[in-house]
């Protein structure tokens, strides 16, 4: 529903209206003189045959109102007075007898300001042409953008907290990552480590061995030199001793009762019993053409080379 506007007339402006209205005749026969371009034709007005009295109308105050904005002059104002049944201010207004048709009305030059009704803001005029709103309605759609507000918010909240939740899961992943490899090349730092200990003990291992083996080959050639001097010294030594075991003496006593010049003339000669080509083959030629002729250490030493040379095979005892 619209409200209704009422606007106190000034006294003024009522006189004005009243002397234009008793002029009009005279305005409607120097009609055609005016410019009849900014003519407007007016088909009736109604008139007023009776001034008005001015100190018999009540005076009323107008309703304070904001000044307007800006005051925009107006090229030619019309002004039709219709039929007033009742004014909102005015206490009575007679009314008005019909007025003599006016063909046209000339156009007034300036209109004067009126400063006492100004014109109404336009936001004002649609505020007052809206409808009353519904309180209901009105906390409704409040309490609805309240909780799309809620749920706006809950929502940033739920994906804020998943993304620092991905975050910290990313964070954690890296960090594991990061250890498992740190862990990895550590390992692998150690076993390098441990390998590289292996080898050096290896190293020292084999150097050792060498070593031993050098010092095994240097005491076995001082041995070798020992026996090639005491060799050199007595060449029967050797040969001396080997004879003088107990199965050297057992095989003696049976090839020969350990008769060192026997010759029975069977082809067999001496203690150990040398054939003729055994004993120039094993080289007791040095020292006598049969073994019955040389002496005893002689034959044992021939008997001690071939021994060497062929084991006990050569004798029967053995």
């Amino acid at each position: 529903m619209r409200k209704s506007m009422s606007y106190a007339i000034p006294v003024a402006a009522l006189a004005a209206g009243a002397s234009l209205f008793s002029a009009g005749p005279a305005m409607a026969e120097e009609g055609p003189a005016a410019d009849s371009s900014q003519a407007v034709p007016v088909s009736s007005a109604p008139t007023q045959t009776d001034p008005i009295d001015v100190d018999a109308v009540p005076s009323a105050t107008p309703e304070p109102v904001p000044a307007p904005e800006s005051v925009v002059e107006t090229p030619a104002i019309v002004v039709e007075t219709p039929v007033v049944a009742e004014a909102p201010v005015v206490a009575e207004v007679p009314v008005v007898a019909e007025a003599p048709a006016v063909v046209e009305v000339p156009v007034v030059a300036e209109a004067p300001v009126v400063a006492d009704v100004p014109a109404q803001p336009a936001a004002a005029v649609v505020a007052a042409a809206e409808p009353a709103a519904d309180p209901a309605v009105a906390d409704a759609d409040a309490a609805a953008a309240d909780a799309a507000a809620l749920a706006a918010y809950n929502q940033a909240v739920r994906e804020a907290v998943a993304a620092k939740w991905r975050q910290e899961a990313a964070d954690r992943a890296a960090a594991i990552r990061a250890a498992v490899a740190a862990k990895w090349r550590y390992e692998a730092a150690i076993r390098e480590a441990v390998a590289a200990k292996w080898r050096y003990e290896a190293a020292v291992r084999a150097a050792v061995a060498q070593k031993m083996r050098a010092e095994a080959a240097f005491i076995a050639a001082i041995q070798a030199n020992m026996r090639a001097r005491a060799a050199a010294a007595n060449p029967f030594a050797a040969s001396e001793a080997w004879a003088s075991s107990a199965f050297a003496q057992s095989v003696i006593r049976c090839e020969s009762g350990g008769n060192y010049s026997i010759n029975t003339g069977n082809g067999y000669y001496g203690a150990w019993q040398f054939d003729y080509g055994t004993w120039l083959g094993n080289g007791g030629g040095q020292f006598a053409p049969y073994a019955h002729l040389a002496t005893p250490a002689q034959q044992n030493y021939i008997a001690y080379r071939t021994w060497q040379a062929r084991g006990w095979q050569p004798w029967a005892c053995a």
